[in-house]
């Protein structure tokens, strides 16, 4: 097979993923149980790397030894140490759940700071690493710059306890829900003072565009562009940037191929299995496969599994976008469906469906019926698929509030210097009020006119955090 191509074509080789040969193809599944509702991650607990589980309720590992080990690195002023044992650690625990992990060869942490010169250079954007670690009542922030914008550096917030972690988490979460009302602007400032404001200043010196945050396992749970800073009065998406990853070594770090921007697109329009029906998908479909990109569009019936390999095997699809219902009900990947017409693709299936073979650059969950919850099985299910990069909810949107946001980001998607560029345009076209929805006409995307949903029963107010940071973008940002 042809050499994966790298940033600029000069990533460290041992950056790169090297997959194994084919698997069976997929056998399709009708043998999981229905279930009417639907959660994100984790009501149970995550066994802790190498020893028995012992975490609070949103999954904050408290007794991880490796991550121990580098926290200690951290306080000594070992940033290096500190860098690998922290991969170590989430390439570990990536593994312990099932998942078939291949991740890269060990890297230093000058590696990771001259393949962040390299993707900085190619995008024009400058990326820094963020990890941030909380271990012993206090928060560690490790960031890892570009080479040419110094050295790496750490910063930590004393005397802040998991309880209180947990509290601020859940009114964060409740805040969003309320569409109506700004009561998550407290806890999103606070989860500002604490993981953003530490590091800010030195950021903004060192003229950082683009964040890639590897978050600690409780910290999943925070889509990074809404932290909300109370002095500049402006969120994370004003400044900066943000893409998640479940660890350096696990993200696949090619170069992006943008010839291929061709896209195979299933929506399920109907309720099926107990899950509702999606009335707008169809024409987020069609627009986004006929208006914004070229390619394919199946609904209903057609959207299968065998019907979505053949489509593959007869053409290449850069994109993949399935508008559907997904279900993430633990780490594990038996815990991860996604629901098709007439069954469901359970998550140990979709490393079968090979989308490293031709490469997918970008696997979209759209509509997706979740909640809030941990992101790992988002993770989980990159690492496995072999897709680049991954979008999907963190919690329950409804149709009719996705559609704008992936339209408008398709549509930057071929022009944008990145895929996180991408994401950040179209939800500042959401904050800023620029996509609209007034009634059940949504407007404001150039180049595709009004766009009419179905008839909605509630207003939605766009610019609402809750409909422009409900989608994550996980894995390669570029």
């Amino acid at each position: 097979s042809a050499t994966p191509r790298t940033a600029s074509g000069f990533a460290p080789t041992n950056l790169l993923l090297h997959r194994s040969p084919s698997p069976p193809a997929v056998p399709t599944n009708n043998d999981t149980p229905n279930n009417d509702r639907v959660t994100l991650l984790p009501p149970g607990s995550q066994p802790p790397i190498d020893s028995p589980a012992s975490q609070s309720e949103l999954g904050i590992d408290l007794k991880s030894p490796l991550v121990a080990i580098a926290q200690n690195h951290l306080q000594a002023g070992n940033l290096g140490a500190a860098f690998e044992t922290l991969e170590r650690a989430y390439v570990s625990e990536m593994s312990s759940y099932g998942n078939q992990v291949e991740a890269s060869n060990p890297i230093t942490i000058e590696q990771s700071q001259t393949l962040l010169s390299a993707v900085s250079q190619r995008t024009g954007s400058a990326t820094a690493l963020i990890y941030p670690v909380i271990v012993d009542n206090r928060l560690e922030i490790l960031v890892i710059p570009p080479s040419d914008r110094g050295v790496p550096f750490r910063r930590f917030f004393p005397n802040l306890t998991i309880e209180r972690i947990e509290a601020v988490l859940d009114d964060y979460r409740s805040g969003l829900r309320d569409t109506g009302s700004k009561d998550y602007l407290e806890p999103a400032a606070q989860l500002y003072d604490w993981i953003m404001r530490p590091i800010n200043d030195e950021l903004q010196k060192r003229k950082i565009e683009t964040l890639v945050f590897v978050m600690d396992s409780g910290l999943r749970v925070i889509p990074p562009s809404a932290l909300y800073d109370r002095n500049r009065q402006q969120f994370v998406l004003e400044q900066y940037a943000t893409v998640t990853i479940p660890s350096l070594r696990l993200t696949r770090l090619e170069e992006r191929d943008r010839n291929n921007t061709r896209i195979l697109a299933f929506g399920l329009t109907e309720a099926v299995q107990g899950f509702s029906a999606l009335p707008a998908v169809r024409t987020e479909v069609e627009i986004i496969t006929s208006k914004v990109l070229s390619g394919q569009a199946f609904f209903n019936e057609s959207f299968t599994i065998n019907n979505l390999q053949q489509q593959r095997q007869s053409d290449n699809f850069g994109i993949i976008h399935l508008a559907t219902h997904a279900q993430f009900l633990d780490e594990t990947s038996r815990g991860i469906f996604v629901q098709l017409w007439n069954e469901r693709l359970l998550g140990d299936r979709i490393p079968r469906l090979r989308f490293d073979r031709p490469t997918v650059e970008m696997l979209t969950l759209s509509a997706c019926e979740t909640a809030v919850g941990n992101n790992l099985g988002l993770g989980g299910l990159l690492v496995e698929s072999g897709a680049r990069s991954v979008l999907a909810s963190l919690w329950t949107v409804s149709d009719a509030g996705t559609a704008p946001l992936m339209i408008r980001f398709y549509q930057d998607f071929t022009q944008a210097p990145t895929k996180a560029i991408a994401l950040r345009n179209a939800q500042l076209a959401l904050l800023r009020g620029q996509v609209k929805l007034e009634g059940n006409v949504v407007r404001g995307i150039s180049g595709v006119g009004d766009i009419t949903l179905p008839e909605l029963t509630n207003e939605i107010d766009l610019r609402h955090p809750f409909f422009w940071s409900s989608f994550l973008l996980v894995g390669n940002w570029f």
